[in-house]
């Protein structure tokens, strides 16, 4: 389950990727060593936002910012998820939060399974809807382009 929320917020932010070669203009090589310089998805989402707000129109670029937002709002889970202390039991090899310490305010220890398959199918869905804006960028981006 861990694994299957890290991929899910992998593609995400390979989406998201794909928005700032496409905004940018970049050669895929340069945005790549740019974007990826960056550590933080966070910071990621920033540039792309701000190269979002600087070549869209309005309404595109509000869609853009919705994404991003819930995005971000989908990200406290994610660490959690990722950063979390967890433990093995053997020999089942069953794998739960780690009994001896708290825990992140935001794990459901004992639904923690549930949680994630739930973290899961979200990040699926934002993975979709950034998907969904890639053409509209593309389209837009390519009327710009050929205008000038």
């Amino acid at each position: 389950m861990i694994g299957r929320v890290t991929v899910s917020w992998g593609d995400i932010h390979y989406a998201v990727f794909q928005l700032f070669v496409e905004l940018t203009g970049m050669p895929k090589a340069l945005a790549e060593s740019i974007f990826f310089t960056l550590r933080s998805d966070a910071t990621q989402r920033d540039i792309t936002a701000a190269a979002a707000k600087h070549v869209l129109p309005e309404d595109l670029f509000n869609r853009v910012s919705a994404v991003f937002k819930q995005i971000t709002g989908a990200a406290g889970e994610r660490n959690v998820a990722i950063h979390a202390m967890w433990a093995t039991h053997y020999p089942s090899s069953h794998i739960t939060p780690n009994p001896w310490v708290t825990g992140p305010r935001l794990l459901r220890k004992e639904e923690f399974d549930k949680q994630f398959v739930e973290l899961e199918e979200r990040l699926k869905d934002l993975f979709r809807d950034v998907l969904r804006l890639q053409p509209d960028v593309k389209a837009y981006v390519e009327s710009v382009r050929n205008a000038t």
